[in-house]
């Protein structure tokens, strides 16, 4: 699906989040579904995810397809992935940048303040 005109575009160091829920490309089953926070093209993802969110805007939805050879490999991951299966995502960039608590819960880090407090925990200065 298009994004909206003047969505910010996801690119190498932001930090993005996303929606998404993956299949595998043969048997169509749902290993694993969910959201998911990660500074984009840093290498803590698979390269064939990377490069499918490259470019996403927000509010953009993607369905990116990689092969084994851009995902898990030869090894696989254990117990989900089996080596040598290609992938299928399903995904939703819903922010990118550091932007998305803006706004958001507004009442929440007071509310984790007083819950510390209680605990006897000391704050740490951000």
């Amino acid at each position: 699906l298009p994004s909206p005109p003047g969505a910010v575009v996801a690119s190498a160091g932001k930090v993005v989040r996303l929606v998404y829920e993956g299949t595998f490309a043969v048997k169509g089953k749902r290993f694993d579904r969910g959201e998911i926070d990660f500074i984009l093209g840093d290498g803590s993802m698979v390269p064939g995810f990377d490069a499918g969110v490259a470019g996403m805007r927000v509010g953009e939805r993607r369905r990116i397809f990689v092969p084994a050879k851009m995902g898990y490999g030869k090894k696989g991951k254990r117990p989900k992935i089996p080596p040598h299966t290609d992938l299928i995502f399903e995904v939703g960039l819903t922010h990118a940048g550091v932007d998305w608590d803006e706004g958001k819960h507004p009442g929440r880090s007071q509310k984790r303040r007083e819950a510390a407090k209680r605990r006897g925990k000391k704050l740490k200065k951000p």
